[in-house]
């Protein structure tokens, strides 16, 4: 893997990152794999999919159940839904 192919999903990594934070804050729970791709203009699953893995064992993102859509958490925030 070359240096530019790293760059990249680093970028598609925080791209992904302050979606799902900007999500989460409107809607008050996580973001589908599709919601995802369609977010960051990702149109394969697959790849969302491995971002999201990488993330996950990184530490940027934390879960449940991986295979669970909406069981997505982000590290350091907390959202709270404000009446």
């Amino acid at each position: 893997m070359n240096e530019d192919t790293r760059a990249q999903g680093k970028i598609t990594r925080e791209m992904i990152y302050y979606f799902i934070v900007r999500y989460v804050k409107k809607h008050g729970y996580s973001p589908t794999i599709r919601e995802i791709g369609d977010g960051v203009y990702l149109s394969s699953s697959s790849s969302v999919h491995n971002h999201l893995k990488r993330m996950f064992d990184e530490g940027i993102l934390e879960t449940d159940d991986e295979s669970s859509p909406r069981a997505i958490r982000v590290p350091g925030y907390e959202f709270r839904k404000i009446e």
